[in-house]
């Protein structure tokens, strides 16, 4: 019975993603170096902020 709703779940969904309209390869790649850049950017931002926090605290607790 449990088999049964898990085909019917895979099917549903096989159905679903046929009806789905996709984006070009040039956006695709296009979004997914904007997204890359800016998870680099933010991530070297709260690199840079733990840094500044690290250095407080640090000389804080002196």
């Amino acid at each position: 019975m449990m088999w049964r709703k898990v085909k019917q779940f895979i099917q549903e969904s096989a159905e679903e993603l046929r009806k789905m309209t996709w984006s070009p390869w040039q956006e695709l790649w296009a979004t997914t170096w904007i997204v890359i850049f800016f998870v680099l950017i933010v991530g070297i931002y709260l690199v840079f902020v733990d840094r500044i926090f690290a250095l407080f605290i640090t000389r804080l607790v002196r």
